[in-house]
């Protein structure tokens, strides 16, 4: 009988971490936009200023093809977004 509960409850462990989502598998919509629509051009850079700095200070990106939206558009360097 308790062999029954634990493989219910195992099932049900199994059934909650698979609905749950991950961060790499967004959801967009109309409160989180997909930053890169598809049948989109990338955006084309032509300069970054400065071409190094620290963490958490501020980087000037030029270039065209950016979103008008400046939280739409997403910039990572590296792995860091």
């Amino acid at each position: 009988m308790i062999a029954r509960y634990l493989y219910i409850a195992a099932l049900l462990c199994l059934f909650i971490v698979l609905a749950c989502e991950n961060p790499e598998n967004l959801v967009y919509g109309p409160e989180n936009p997909d930053p890169n629509p598809p049948n989109t051009s990338a955006a084309i850079l032509t300069g970054i200023n400065p071409s190094s700095t620290l963490p958490g200070k501020s980087v000037v990106i030029t270039g065209s093809g950016f979103n008008t939206e400046p939280s739409a558009n997403l910039v990572s360097f590296g792995s860091n977004a």
